[in-house]
């Protein structure tokens, strides 16, 4: 149990600021000491609720008739609310460390590139989109892509730069880059 210091008398004057103080001085430590140990609220939640319910108690301490217990209450009511929005809270597994995927790291980003990239892309030729689809979703070397083209190595590979070229600007325009 808790040893708890000499309550103020009912009769101590609480309508000045010294009597505020005096009972402040006499019942902050019991209460901090009773939201924490007997609440189990973490020692700097209960220092903020103490601190509350004494500045309750200064607003309505005219209508107060019983302060030790009224102080009391107003720690213990604090405390079941803190424990009742607490209480939806679930703790992070010991080992969520492991579930961060460092690939998500900007996937925002990445989206948005891949969304203008494709607007890009779709604002080409009808050649260049198929330049594009053969080098990227084909994936074919410039010497396979000649032979679909049904030209040399080095013509393709100048196609597919200009088609690069070409979704360069259109994407700088998209994104708000330097033209």
């Amino acid at each position: 149990m808790i040893n708890a210091p000499n309550p103020a008398s009912p009769e101590e004057s609480s309508g000045t600021a010294s009597g505020v103080e005096a009972i402040y001085r006499a019942h902050y430590a019991f209460l901090n000491r009773l939201a924490q140990r007997s609440y189990r609220v973490p020692p700097d939640v209960a220092e903020n609720l103490v601190q509350e319910a004494f500045a309750s108690f200064a607003a309505k301490k005219e209508t107060i008739h019983k302060v030790r217990p009224w102080l009391v209450s107003a720690v213990f009511n604090g405390c079941r609310y803190y424990w009742r929005c607490r209480a939806r809270e679930e703790p992070l597994p010991p080992d969520i460390a492991d579930w961060i995927d460092e690939r998500a790291h900007d996937l925002e980003d990445r989206i948005l590139t891949r969304l203008a990239v494709r607007q890009a892309i779709a604002g080409l030729g009808k050649r260049c989109q198929g330049i594009i689809r053969l080098r990227f979703y084909d994936q074919l070397a410039a010497r396979e892509m000649a032979v679909r083209l049904k030209t040399t190595k080095k013509y393709a590979e100048k196609l597919l730069y200009d088609c690069f070229d070409q979704v360069r600007e259109i994407y700088l325009r998209i994104a708000g880059g330097p033209s």
